[in-house]
């Protein structure tokens, strides 16, 4: 399990950065079914340009979904026999990297297409019903007017990375048996790897579910042209919520993290000291039986 440590570190790393981004660097207001959107932030107070903002969330959101895929194929590595692991093993992390890579790529691509403001801006205001004097006095980002072309890249990425994490799941659960099957794999050493696999699928998958529900109504909006400002808030609002669901859940799936975090809290409250104590004096009232003959 040693080899995992990192990977989940570096996926809730970025969690966090998401997190933090979303709730509190930029609080991005987002006027689907338009790609336009603007901070009220803390770096919108120091004067960071709305377009670095936006680019800067859709890169750490590329961020997180990559790390997941990480983990996964992290496991399937560790775990899974095949031919030529070997010359696998040596393209592996630069297999990885070049998913890094490729979403800066995007990005930066994104950043290179964006249409005019000035014009898209006077567009996105006589296509929105009645907006406020807040949005109209804000220092609006549109990322595109034709999203034809942005679609097809955020969908073949989504679906690339789904892919990708399901062919290892796939491959894990397969291998497994078949280790298994052959005696390669103990059975003790089956349930110990089957039981912390369900709880990475759990510690990942149920978080998720703050993610696809507000993608699942962002998607909808674009689909069908609707514009619901106060429905747009309320999918932020939710996508926020990610890290903070996905820390409660591994709390509570990973016994490592329930330990710490009760060793953290008896500290603090003085629960150890009582313990301790209560020991000391259940040893000094212990009753030695003596027998006599």
């Amino acid at each position: 399990m040693k080899s995992i440590k990192w990977y989940l570190l570096n996926l809730h790393v970025w969690i966090m950065i998401l997190d933090y981004s979303v709730g509190l660097l930029t609080i991005p207001i987002i006027l689907l079914p338009r790609f336009a959107m603007f901070p009220m932030g803390i770096l919108r107070v120091f004067g960071v340009p709305t377009m670095v903002q936006f680019l800067m969330v859709l890169t750490v959101l590329g961020y997180v979904m990559i790390s997941i895929v990480a983990i996964f194929e992290n496991r399937f590595y560790t775990i899974c026999t095949f031919p030529h692991k070997s010359l696998y093993s040596k393209w592996r992390r630069s297999w990885i990297l070049a998913h890094y890579f490729c979403v800066v790529l995007v990005i930066i691509l994104f950043g290179y297409m964006s249409p005019d403001q000035a014009a898209s801006r006077k567009h996105i205001f006589e296509s929105l019903p009645c907006l406020q004097n807040y949005i109209a006095k804000a220092p609006l980002y549109i990322l595109c007017e034709d999203y034809t072309y942005h679609l097809i890249l955020l969908v073949f990425f989504t679906t690339l990375a789904s892919c990708e994490v399901l062919v290892f799941v796939g491959f894990l659960i397969w291998n497994s048996l078949q280790q298994l099957k052959t005696k390669r794999m103990s059975q003790r050493t089956f349930k110990m790897q089957k039981k912390f696999f369900i709880t990475l699928i759990i510690q990942i998958e149920v978080p998720m579910v703050m993610l696809l529900i507000p993608f699942g109504y962002e998607w909808y909006t674009i689909l069908f042209n609707y514009y619901n400002q106060e429905y747009n808030n309320i999918a932020i609002m939710t996508e926020s919520l990610h890290g903070f669901v996905s820390t409660i859940v591994t709390i509570f799936v990973h016994r490592p993290y329930r330990k710490a975090l009760l060793a953290m809290l008896t500290r603090q409250f003085g629960i150890s000291r009582d313990e301790k104590n209560c020991k000391e004096f259940h040893c000094q009232t212990t009753i030695v039986p003596i027998h006599l003959y």
